[in-house]
């Protein structure tokens, strides 16, 4: 008689379990990914050049399109979930410090530019 080994538990989460965790990540990344835009918009205001709506424009632009971006994170994670990747959290980590420091930095530069100061 042979013994095997006992199988690791099932691992694999679902589609709505990993869209759900990243959507506990949302708040922070919105937070970070939005500080740029805080602050060039604050100086505008106490350092009026007359470009507050246009800039206001551009942040909103921003941040509709580092919205869209975030949503790839969930679905790389669900395709990597499918075929058997095994460690989540690590590629989860990974995705989010990746996009967070992408926004924030794509972000400042952008807004920046945008203001005409720098």
């Amino acid at each position: 008689m042979t013994h095997t080994a006992p199988s690791p538990p099932e691992t694999r989460q679902t589609p709505r379990q990993i869209f759900i965790a990243w959507e506990k990540l949302r708040p922070l990344y919105i937070a970070i990914s939005g500080m740029p835009a805080a602050m060039v918009l604050l100086g505008e205001l106490t350092h009026p050049s007359g470009e507050f709506g246009r800039l206001t424009l551009v942040a909103l632009q921003g941040g509709l399109v580092a919205n869209v971006i975030y949503f790839a994170g969930p679905l790389i994670e669900a395709y990597a979930n499918r075929v058997g990747w095994r460690s989540m959290i690590t590629l989860r980590i990974f995705l989010f410090c990746v996009y967070t420091f992408f926004s924030f930095f794509a972000g400042a530069f952008l807004l920046l530019r945008a203001s005409g100061r720098y």
